[in-house]
This record gives structure tokens, C-alpha cells and sequence, in this order.
């Protein structure tokens, strides 16, 4: 369906698609998270982007907030029987920032909180640069070619303070 509404045609993102890397994750924070694994700050997980196409979340308690356009964060509260849809960082980098990658962190922790998140990923290697559609003399490509592979193994261990 994104395909489809970025003009790309149905078979769009196939050719990343070969043997995607998908993930599926269960996060688990309880009431001072963020102290426990010693922030200094008031949220439990910090602002980030989704390396993904999209990500899929289902949360059970408040604690989800989103930067809005102005820079302010906005609380999501659960609803019942519904799913949360975020942009990843892949699918900004594909559009040259048509779409916009929804940043995101967990704010403080009141009461014992669940999330299961699914992330829509591509291949392992897979090179993820601004398609040819979205760039032109206007609308240069704002972003440098990603492997979803090397590059983000890489990126991940200097978040996780591994490498």
C-alpha cells in the first residue's frame, strides 16, 4: 500500500524485500525504569528514530511520547484494540524526506508498562538511498546511500556502547 501511494507501483520495494530482516520485540518497564539503568534524565528510553521501513506498536500503559513538527513531545495514550503505525528511518531515506521518520522515546515510568513492537525491515545489505522518483534538480538527495547490513551493525553497537 505505500508503494502503491508513492506512485511506485505494488511491486515498489520488492527488490529489498528478497529476505527481509524483520523484528519483533517485547519491551518491558517498570516503574522507574529510567533510574534503574541510570539516566539522569526524565524518560526511560531516549528520543530516537526506528531503523525500519515502518514499525507497528501495541502498548499497554501510557509513557509513548512523539516530537510533534514544533519540537514539543506529545504524550500517546494506549487505545484500546488499536495498533500505533510509525515511519522509520528507511522509508524517510527511500522518499528524501517525503515521509517523516516519527521520532520517539518512553517518558517517565508511573506504572508498570508494556510494549510489543514489530519493525518492518529490508534484506540484511540492503543499500537504502533516495529513490530516483524523489530526487530531481529541485529536490537533491538529502541523504548518502545506508546498508542496512555493515552500516547499521555498526551504528547499533555505538548506541548500545559495544563498539
Amino acid at each position: 500500500m505505500c508503494a502503491d501511494d508513492l506512485g511506485l507501483g505494488s511491486a515498489g520495494f520488492d527488490s529489498f524485500m528478497k529476505s527481509p530482516m524483520h523484528r519483533l520485540g517485547f519491551n518491558y518497564y517498570g516503574v522507574g525504569h529510567g533510574e534503574k539503568i541510570g539516566n539522569t534524565v526524565d524518560y526511560a528510553m531516549s528520543p530516537h528514530v526506528d531503523l525500519s521501513v515502518f514499525t507497528i506498536l501495541a502498548q499497554s500503559r501510557p509513557g509513548l511520547e512523539v516530537k510533534d513538527p514544533q519540537g514539543e513531545w506529545i504524550c500517546v495514550p494506549p487505545a484500546k484494540d488499536a495498533l500505533l503505525v510509525f515511519v522509520g528511518d528507511y522509508l524517510q531515506r527511500w522518499t528524501n524526506g517525503s515521509y517523516v521518520a516519527t521520532e520517539h522515546r518512553v517518558g517517565p515510568v508511573t506504572q508498570p508498562r508494556l510494549s510489543i513492537q514489530y519493525k518492518h525491515r529490508p534484506t540484511y545489505a540492503a543499500v537504502v538511498s533516495p529513490l530516483s522518483r524523489f530526487v530531481d534538480e529541485d529536490s537533491p538527495a538529502r541523504y548518502g546511500p545506508f546498508d542496512t547490513g555493515r552500516q547499521y551493525a555498526v551504528l547499533l553497537q555505538s548506541l548500545l556502547g559495544s563498539g
